[in-house]
C-alpha cells in the first residue's frame, strides 16, 4: 500500500506544470541523471538506482527543453530498467515498445542488458511483432489546444499509441514546453486527451515556430533547418543509435585531444623548469648545499618531464588510431 502511494505522488510530481516546479531542467540536466540511474544499475546497486531513478522523475516533470527521439529513447531504456527490477514484465513490454517506434534497431548496451537478459528478449520479440500485437496500431487522441500542440515521443502526433509508452510534451505556440508528462498504457490522460473521441487536427500556430512533424514537412526546403524538428518516423532505423554511438565517438576524441593538449603543455613547462634548476645547480657561484638542491629539483623535473612525456605521446598515439 505504502508503495502505490509513493508510485502515485511520483506521477503526480512528473505531470505538474512547469511553471508549478521550484527550478526547470533542461534536456542534458534531465540525461544526467538518467545517466546516473544506468550506471547504478550496472553496478547492481539498486538503492542508488532508485534514487537516481526518483531524481530523473522530477527533472522530466520540471524539463524546460522539447525533448529529441534520442533524450526519448534513454527515457524509455530508463523506464524498462525500472520495471525490471520492480518485476513489471508488462511495463518492461511498454517501455522498450516505445523504445523500438522511435528507433525499431536500437539494442540495449551490453553492460545494462547482454543477449539472453529478459530485456533484450522483450526486445527481440516486440521488433519482430506486427503493430497490431505492439499497440502501435490503436491510439487514444489528443486534444487539441488553441496554445499550443501536443508532442509525443519527441514530434507531433494527434493521439498517442495505447499498447507502450510515451513521453508527451505540451508546447505553446511559441515551441516554449509548458508540461511533459511520463505516459503509461491504461493511465487516464485527463484534459489532454480529445473529449469527443475524435483524432483532433492541430490548431494553426500563432508565431513562426510551427508544430513539428506532419505539418512542417511541406515547408522543410524553405525553412531553416534549425527550425524544423524531423518526425521520428521519418528517420532511417538505424539512425538514432548510430547518433549514440557518433556522440559517444566525439566524446572520446575530445577527452583524448584535451589530455593530450594539456600533456604537451605539462612537458614544456617540465623541460624548462629542469632545465632552469640544471643551470643554477652549474653555476659557480652558487654555494655546494644550494647547487645539490638544485640538482634534485633539476632531476625530479626531468623524470616528470620524461614521464608526461609518454603521457601526451600515448594520448595523441591513441587519438589518431580511433579517429
Amino acid at each position: 500500500m505504502i508503495r502505490c502511494y509513493v508510485l502515485a505522488i511520483i506521477a503526480m510530481a512528473t505531470a505538474a506544470p512547469l511553471e508549478s516546479c521550484s527550478r526547470s531542467f533542461g534536456s542534458d540536466e534531465l540525461l544526467d541523471a538518467a545517466s546516473i540511474a544506468e550506471q547504478a544499475f550496472a553496478s547492481q546497486d539498486a538503492e542508488n538506482f532508485a534514487a537516481a531513478r526518483r531524481e530523473t522523475d522530477s527533472r522530466l516533470g520540471c524539463v524546460h527543453d522539447p525533448l529529441s527521439a534520442l533524450d526519448v529513447v534513454r527515457l524509455h531504456r530508463l523506464m524498462a530498467l525500472g520495471a525490471f527490477l520492480d518485476g513489471d514484465e508488462e511495463k518492461m513490454k511498454h517501455a522498450v515498445a516505445g523504445m523500438l517506434a522511435i528507433d525499431p534497431g536500437v539494442r540495449f548496451p551490453e553492460e545494462l542488458a547482454p543477449a539472453g537478459h529478459k530485456l533484450d528478449q522483450i526486445r527481440t520479440t516486440l521488433a519482430s511483432a506486427s503493430p497490431a500485437a505492439t499497440g502501435a496500431s490503436d491510439g487514444l487522441p489528443l486534444a487539441a489546444f488553441a496554445d499550443g500542440w501536443i508532442e509525443v515521443n519527441g514530434a507531433f502526433a494527434p493521439q498517442v499509441a495505447s499498447g507502450m509508452s510515451a513521453t508527451l510534451q505540451h508546447l505553446d505556440n511559441q515551441g516554449v514546453v509548458k508540461e511533459t508528462r511520463y505516459y503509461w498504457p491504461g493511465e487516464s490522460l485527463g484534459d489532454w486527451e480529445s473529449a469527443g473521441g475524435e483524432i483532433a487536427a492541430p490548431l494553426a500556430a500563432k508565431a513562426s515556430t510551427a508544430p513539428r512533424g506532419p505539418r512542417t514537412v511541406a515547408k522543410a526546403a524553405t525553412e531553416k533547418p534549425t527550425e524544423v524538428k524531423p518526425s521520428a518516423a521519418a528517420r532511417p532505423a538505424s539512425e538514432t543509435q548510430a547518433q549514440i554511438d557518433r556522440e559517444n565517438r566525439t566524446a572520446r576524441h575530445i577527452a583524448l585531444l584535451t589530455g593530450a593538449g594539456l600533456g604537451l603543455a605539462a612537458t614544456g613547462a617540465l623541460y624548462a623548469f629542469a632545465a632552469t634548476a640544471e643551470q643554477n645547480a652549474l653555476d659557480p657561484n652558487v654555494p655546494e648545499p644550494q647547487a645539490e638542491v638544485f640538482r634534485s629539483q633539476a632531476n625530479g623535473l626531468t623524470w616528470g618531464w620524461i614521464g608526461t612525456t609518454v603521457l601526451a605521446g600515448g594520448l595523441a598515439t591513441t587519438l589518431v588510431v580511433t579517429w
